[in-house]
């Protein structure tokens, strides 16, 4: 039998790898159905992997082969900060800690790959990217900023209340954020519990990433605290936590994000809250009515009741825990079927899918290019998606 071509590749890319996908000896190893000490080995420069064992260490690390030939390692991706709370209930500090899952890792780097590509694109075509003018203070208080970010994005309450289902109203508040030099992005292979998104600071184009297991309305409120974490010149990684000691910066964002959804004049002034009898309880068919008028969740509208004083913290968490059972039983945000090409344009936001197709209209860019800046689709699914897009297929 003929022997096994054996891959002569440097060692330690393959260890470089693997760490920074987040994966230990012991998960690569079960990946490729094999000990861990065979990976350890391997990494050593005391075995070789096989062809075919390297091109499922390269699927698994998300890694072309041709990388761990490399004789030079390239620099570790740069870190976010994270602004989740450990498992022990504590916030975390600094850059994004080893434990996060290889989903979440990739993603975090596939979209800064992304931004990399957009400005590349910009460049080649001779288009600059505008700085985004979003500013906030903590000083300024959460209102006025929330407020300032509301007048940047232009988006008007009656258009708001025009609105047909949160479906529209997501993508509304996206396209807002992308007119104003935000790219927006989504993923779904992270759990909620991990990460609801995320967001890159650096101008031009900075970034925002949501979680697309979330709820439209979930989403609609995390783009909007992630455009505030923009705003402050701090991106990070967030699950909306908020702490009682500490850490100011999640539950600023947060009210900053409920602001702009939900002003407080507009609030105010609806029939609903006009008419209220007074007293705490608020009767779910009227957290139902402004949920659906300003296309946000039932909490966030019982929060901004409370913030106004118009109701108190025990009713609040009382609802909030019948809220977070309904949408667990419910299963809120677990969407249906979303055909390939449809997903392929959310996923990479309707800016970045522009800017590649018209890189490639100009002849700027390959059709490889394309497939490849949009997540290597087939050629036949890149007109399906410049079928759908705005501006392209209406």
């Amino acid at each position: 039998m003929k022997p096994r071509q054996r891959a002569a590749v440097n060692p330690a890319t393959l260890s470089w790898a693997r760490r920074v996908a987040g994966f230990s000896v012991e998960d690569a190893g079960k990946r490729l159905g094999m000990s861990a000490d065979r990976v350890t080995q391997w990494e050593a420069g005391k075995a070789r992997p096989t062809l075919r064992q390297l091109r499922l260490l390269g699927q698994a690390y998300r890694r072309p082969s041709a990388f761990f030939f490399k004789s030079e390692l390239p620099e570790d991706p740069q870190g976010i900060p994270d602004f989740r709370l450990l498992p022990e209930g504590t916030p975390a500090e600094g850059d994004s800690p080893a434990g996060d899952s290889p989903a979440l890792r990739y993603e975090i780097r596939r979209a800064q790959s992304r931004r990399h590509t957009a400005l590349e694109i910009m460049a080649l075509i001779g288009e600059v990217a505008s700085p985004v003018e979003l500013t906030a203070r903590r000083a300024d208080g959460p209102e006025v900023v929330g407020d300032r970010l509301r007048d940047a994005l232009r988006v008007t309450l009656p258009a708001q209340f025009k609105w047909r289902d949160q479906y529209q109203a997501l993508r509304e508040w996206t396209r807002a954020a992308e007119r104003v030099g935000v790219l927006v992005f989504q993923f779904s292979n992270v759990e909620l519990d991990e990460a609801r998104g995320f967001s890159f600071a650096e101008s031009p184009l900075p970034v925002i990433a949501l979680n697309g297991k979330d709820s439209p309305r979930g989403r609609i409120f995390t783009l909007l605290h992630e455009l505030a974490h923009i705003a402050l010149g701090q991106g990070g990684l967030c699950d909306l936590h908020e702490q009682d000691e500490g850490a100011w910066i999640e539950p600023f964002c947060n009210s900053v994000a409920a602001e702009a959804l939900v002003p407080r004049k507009a609030l105010l002034e609806t029939s609903e809250v006009r008419s209220h009898r007074g007293g705490p309880e608020w009767d779910d068919t009227i957290l139902r009515a402004l949920s659906r008028r300003f296309m946000v969740s039932r909490e966030v509208v019982l929060r901004r009741l409370l913030t106004l004083g118009l109701t108190t913290a025990e009713f609040y968490e009382a609802k909030r825990q019948e809220f977070l059972e309904d949408y667990a039983r419910q299963g809120e945000g677990r969407g249906g079927f979303l055909q390939f090409h449809r997903r392929i344009l959310r996923d990479n936001g309707e800016a970045f899918t522009a800017l590649v197709l018209n890189a490639f209209d100009r002849e700027s860019i390959s059709e490889r290019d394309v497939s490849h800046h949009l997540g290597d689709v087939k050629l036949q699914h890149v007109d399906s998606i410049r079928g759908i897009l705005p501006g392209i297929g209406d």
